[in-house]
């Protein structure tokens, strides 16, 4: 078996991800992978992807109180190069129960889907007895 990619795990079939344990770049290409692949809903890729990017952020010119959209391709271009991890699967589970603690029932299903596809593609290589690559993320593996 050869195994490619941030964070391969050996072991594992298919494609699958670390959503506890990535980057936002890594994120942003893990969404955009399985939509192509036709494995989740356009809804979900496009939340996790503005997560990832920040594009559910608003930059505002301090100046003037208006949205700045140079400043939010520059912030959003910054956290897609960024090398911190985040949790992922954390982070929707935290908007999901805010999402239903502010009866927010359509942001609720978004997440609700995003959560649930993400649980399918997600392995830590826990089942494996490989060590998983420091900087975690993507994992492929192919027979």
């Amino acid at each position: 078996m050869a195994i490619s990619g941030l964070g391969s795990v050996a072991g594992v079939s298919g494609t699958q991800y670390d959503f506890t344990n990535m980057t936002n770049s890594q994120a942003d290409a893990a969404a955009q992978t399985l939509f192509c692949e036709g494995k989740i809903s356009g809804q979900s890729e496009n939340r996790l992807c503005m997560l990832a990017s920040g594009a559910n952020m608003l930059a505002i010119n301090p100046t003037t109180g208006a949205s700045d959209p140079t400043a939010q391709a520059s912030m959003e271009a910054a956290r897609l190069s960024s090398t911190t991890t985040s949790n992922y699967i954390d982070t929707i589970k935290t908007a999901l129960a805010s999402d239903n603690y502010f009866n927010a029932t359509k942001e609720a299903a978004i997440d609700s889907n995003l959560l649930a596809d993400m649980e399918t593609y997600q392995s830590t290589g826990t089942s494996s007895t490989a060590t998983q690559s420091r900087t975690g993320g993507i994992i492929s593996t192919t027979a």
